[in-house]
């Protein structure tokens, strides 16, 4: 009798990873909701501070995963996660290992090389304005 191989441990752990993170981006997302309509000043306070949290855990279990909207504007980062809808969030309220990841994929976005630009020419090789 021939038993089925169970899976790997790095199959079950990146099945986990990719799962969690969308858990912790959900939660981000209710956090900001909560902080919205919260009456309180502490409220507000705690909701904005389980979102902080949630979404840096969501960028570092899943990097791959993060699209950066748009870059600092007023310290403040638009972070769209696999599909999943944006939310803004001060770039020094995320964890140093989060922020780094936001920070590359900024970089990459805005320093990439271009392709270059073709001139148009002639057939006989004369370039054009």
């Amino acid at each position: 009798m021939k038993v089925a191989p169970f899976p790997s441990m790095r199959l079950m752990v990146e099945a986990l990873r990719e799962a969690s993170a969308c858990r912790s981006w959900e939660k981000a997302r209710i956090a900001s909701r909560c902080a919205k309509v919260a009456l309180n000043p502490n409220g507000v306070a705690a909701a904005y501070t389980i979102k902080d949290k949630a979404m840096s855990r969501a960028i570092e279990l899943a990097p791959e995963r993060v699209r950066v909207d748009d870059g600092p504007f007023m310290g403040r980062v638009g972070i769209t996660f696999g599909g999943r809808g944006g939310l803004h969030v001060p770039t020094w309220r995320l964890t140093p290992e989060a922020a780094v990841i936001v920070m590359t994929k900024i970089c990459k976005t805005r320093f990439a090389p271009r392709a270059k630009r073709r001139e148009p020419q002639c057939g006989n090789g004369v370039r054009h304005g």
